[in-house]
């Protein structure tokens, strides 16, 4: 951390915006960002790991040099009357006009849903939909790109917006598009924040960040003290900070700080309609845009540890940077952050399974570019996008779980052996196809499926090269399974062995990898369950269970222990 002793007394006057500056330095510890800021340094962003950009006059700048920093990419802070906010920026209603005309255009191949409203005042939340067949959910891979979390990070809603309006228009004209739509289906959100935006756009405040919630309730809506530079003190919720993944550790507990997470995680609307999407899609990667930066940000640092899909992820993050193009004709760069906080990013990958990106668009230190800049700049945004697109078609595995007796979809656990990890939760099959896809690197995998009532498998050799490998797994209902005494939940690498069964004892050796409530369910030949013991709370390691058998006649039964994530079954074949 810098030495503050000489400058422990001195706060920097209030800074004019005309003489201003802004400088990037580094910083080694969030207290020197807190310490700067309480020194009357502007925060103008803090939202790359490492860095902090301050708004500053020479003054400060020969202050900064005193303490021992080398503030660099000095550059002079954009001023309001030269943002071109109007007529080239969409307003509200604006995109509202034009998602409704675009969908009354073109009715087989989009389909505008309003998916809810803001929190404070009841502006509809859109979402578009492109595919062939739009109108109906079929059994395509899915991925979404979502837009302006920020109120003025308004390039999220410009590139969603054209990367809209040019499918649709070179659908049938440009094989590649026409071959995404065919078998995809593509999801935009393009304003995910519209009362923020409305800030923005109406004149409000050019640097609004969060949404509109009244949060002292006292009926008077953008309330800001200080400045109007985003990390200044504003009503309303960070919705980037909202999201229910590791949410306390994240954002700010202050209300009036730029970066307040909420009462709760998923307070706000908004955030609830990003989520009820994601559960109703069970997406397989998508971007989150914001401003500024000109880098990639993904998964993960998670107590110093990787994410169990690192490799891939580092893979994708690589192939966005080289797709996305910068301002001086260079490749973006990319990084990882960490994976402990309540933003977008992490929640869909931790929690819905999603291989997240957020994408930070505009050169340093740019929010918003003059209008005219708009149609290159999108153009070019969605150039770098589609490389997601790209990617779905591989490499990667991707199939169906059904049931080997019915053939009906199961929305089964599916994972892949040595990517289960305690730092995510469990892959599904989705319920309505029982479809799964993981994006994977070239190579050879072992893919394990199981869920309840239901023996797990072990596919080992799957092959992996370029491509999609399609898979097609069975599950077998645990009365159908064959005479073996031994089952093993390879899923969650738990293990039970029948050690012994004599008179009315049952014997089970039963091995965790991690903690765990334990249940038995005893079911006889016919399916129906016979009885149910609670085992309790269980360590990871082994354990000795013995069962009391005296309620049961001699017969054929099969065992099912159930945990927090884990199944393991077998039969048993009692005499008496």
């Amino acid at each position: 951390m810098k030495k503050l002793i000489i400058l422990a007394l001195l706060v920097l006057p209030l800074i004019c915006r005309a003489e201003t500056m802004i400088g990037r330095v580094a910083v080694t510890d969030p207290a020197e960002i807190t310490e700067l800021s309480r020194m009357g340094f502007g925060i103008y962003n803090d939202e790359l790991p490492g860095l902090v950009d301050l708004v500053f006059d020479e003054a400060g700048l020969l202050v900064l040099k005193e303490m021992g920093y080398v503030p660099t990419n000095l550059t002079p802070l954009p001023q309001s009357f030269s943002i071109d906010i109007d007529p080239e920026y969409h307003t509200y209603e604006e995109l509202t006009d034009e998602l409704q005309a675009l969908a009354a255009q073109y009715p087989d191949l989009c389909r505008l849903d309003s998916i809810g409203h803001a929190t404070q005042f009841p502006r509809t939340i859109w979402c578009m939909k492109l595919s062939d067949n739009a109108a109906v959910e079929e059994d395509e891979l899915s991925l979404f790109y979502l837009g302006t979390h920020h109120g003025s990070e308004a390039l999220g809603l410009e590139t969603t917006l054209y990367m809209i309006n040019n499918f649709l228009e070179n659908y049938g004209i440009d094989p590649q598009i026409t071959q995404w739509m065919n078998d995809y289906e593509i999801f935009f959100v393009p304003l995910v924040n519209p009362d923020g935006h409305y800030a923005v756009t109406s004149g409000i405040n050019e640097f609004w960040r969060k949404n509109a919630r009244d949060i002292n309730q006292n009926g008077i809506y953008y309330e800001f003290t200080g400045g109007t530079w985003w990390t200044d003190d504003t009503e309303g919720i960070d919705l980037n900070r909202n999201y229910n993944w590791y949410w306390n550790l994240g954002g700010s507990s202050d209300p009036w700080a730029y970066n307040y997470r909420g009462a709760s995680p998923f307070s706000e609307n908004e955030l609830q309609c990003i989520r009820n999407l994601a559960f109703a899609q069970r997406f397989v990667c998508g971007i989150s845009f914001h401003s500024y930066g000109e880098v990639i940000i993904y998964p993960w640092t998670f107590n110093l540890e990787q994410a169990p899909d690192q490799d891939v992820l580092d893979a994708i993050g690589l192939g966005l940077a080289e797709a996305f193009i910068k301002d001086n004709g260079g490749s973006y760069s990319h990084q990882i952050e960490n994976g402990k906080n309540g933003q977008c990013r992490n929640w869909f990958y931790g929690f819905a399974g999603a291989l997240a990106y957020c994408v930070e668009v505009n050169p340093y230190p740019i929010f918003l570019p003059p209008g005219h800049e708009l149609a290159e700049r999108t153009e070019r945004y969605a150039e770098g996008a589609v490389y997601l697109l790209e990617r779905l078609a591989g490499p990667g595995i991707t199939g169906h779980v059904t049931d080997a007796t019915t053939g009906l979809p199961l929305p089964a656990r599916v994972e892949i052996q040595g990517r289960i990890s305690d730092q995510v939760r469990p892959r599904f099959a989705e319920p309505q196809y029982g479809r799964f896809t993981r994006l994977l690197n070239n190579g050879t995998y072992t893919v394990l499926a199981g869920m309840r009532g239901y023996q797990t498998v072990r596919i080992p050799n799957i092959a992996v090269n370029d491509s999609m490998t399609e898979l097609e797994i069975q599950l077998t209902p645990v009365v159908a399974h064959s005479d073996n005494e031994i089952s093993q939940d390879i899923v969650a690498g738990a293990g039970v062995r029948v050690t012994q069964i004599s008179g009315n004892s049952i014997n089970f050796t039963l091995e965790l990898v991690r903690p765990s409530e334990v249940d038995l369910t005893i079911y006889n030949v016919m399916g129906r369950e016979v009885a149910k013991v609670s085992e309790g709370y269980r360590s990871a390691g082994m354990h000795q269970l013995t069962y009391n058998a005296s309620g049961l006649a001699s017969g054929v039964y099969v065992y099912l222990f159930q945990g927090s994530d884990f199944t393991a079954s077998g039969k048993i074949v009692l005499m008496k």
